[in-house]
């Protein structure tokens, strides 16, 4: 699921940061549409 979620926000030149019980993506390109993947990713 990281690696998943790594790649999404890599495409859209944003960082992921992970820590025990949050994940942050963050960048310019940060939008709701990358967002709905996002939960799309985790909800598998």
């Amino acid at each position: 699921m990281f690696n998943d979620i790594a790649e999404l926000a890599e495409g859209e030149k944003c960082r992921m940061t992970a820590y025990v019980d949050d994940v942050t993506i963050s960048g310019p390109a940060a939008t709701k549409k990358l967002l709905g993947e996002l939960r799309k990713v985790v909800s598998r």
